[in-house]
């Protein structure tokens, strides 16, 4: 994606294991998402990358947040 044009929408990668992300969800419209369907005790780990007409940019940092 090229440097200074804003997403318009977003795409969010999930997986069980650290590096093991596939795509879960396509097209989000916002920044916020909201996971469902989680095993309790289960750890998961996140990507997103941002979409704009010129394509997809780079995975972000891998993130395991913590559920509460």
């Amino acid at each position: 994606m090229a440097s200074g044009a804003g997403a318009s929408s977003y795409n969010v990668y999930r997986g069980a294991a650290s590096g093991g992300e596939v795509l879960l969800q396509s097209g989000v419209s916002g920044p916020v998402y909201s996971d469902s369907g989680l095993t309790d005790g289960a750890t998961y780990y996140y990507q997103v990358t941002a979409v704009n007409p010129l394509g997809e940019s780079p995975r972000s940092s891998e993130v395991s947040p913590r559920r509460t």
